[in-house]
């Protein structure tokens, strides 16, 4: 499965915030400075220093958001290092081989749907444990136009995981905004 560098960077640039993201240029886009790569710990500090140039505290965290240890690893290192989490941006995200959803092998589509998915719903749950029981927080979930033109022909399967991360802003906003 072709990865899109997720990784992890939490920041306290004005408040401390997890940043989980993707190497898209989309996702590129979404914090400056850049954060990390998984599988490439020298660009992850790399781009943790450049936080820090900019004056503001940060750690890199290797993470597979699809591992829910890996997930309470990412969150419990960010509040010992930086203190309470305040927010969290979801945006990792894998496509595996682009091709046909007839033609894609289940591993594939396990691999796709627990990161793109269930790596969305496990960091979500546990950014609402934290920061429910601290009264206010902010949780942004980064989806894709695939998610509502389907992808025909090129990653269907990522396309209907990363709606699903849609639907998952809409109740949790629900469920834990204002009332």
């Amino acid at each position: 499965v072709r990865s899109k560098c997720d990784h992890a960077v939490a920041t306290d640039h004005y408040e401390i915030v997890v940043l989980v993201r993707g190497c898209t240029p989309v996702a590129q886009g979404i914090a400056e400075p850049r954060a990390g790569y998984v599988r490439d710990a020298e660009a992850a500090e790399k781009v943790a220093d450049g936080v820090r140039d900019a004056g503001a505290r940060a750690i890199a965290v290797r993470v597979d958001t699809s591992v829910e240890a890996d997930v309470a690893r990412l969150f419990e290192t960010a509040e010992r290092e930086l203190g309470p989490i305040t927010g969290l941006v979801n945006n990792a995200g894998v496509t595996g081989l682009l091709g046909r959803l007839a033609d894609t092998d289940t591993a594939t589509l396990r691999r796709v749907v627990d990161v793109n998915l269930l790596g969305t719903l496990l960091c979500s749950r546990r950014a609402a444990q934290l920061m429910t029981a601290r009264g206010s927080g902010v949780i942004v979930n980064v989806s894709s136009g695939a998610a509502t033109l389907g992808s025909p022909g090129e990653y269907v399967h990522s396309a209907a995981a990363k709606a699903g991360a849609g639907a998952l802003t809409l109740g949790p906003a629900k469920e834990l905004g204002p009332a």
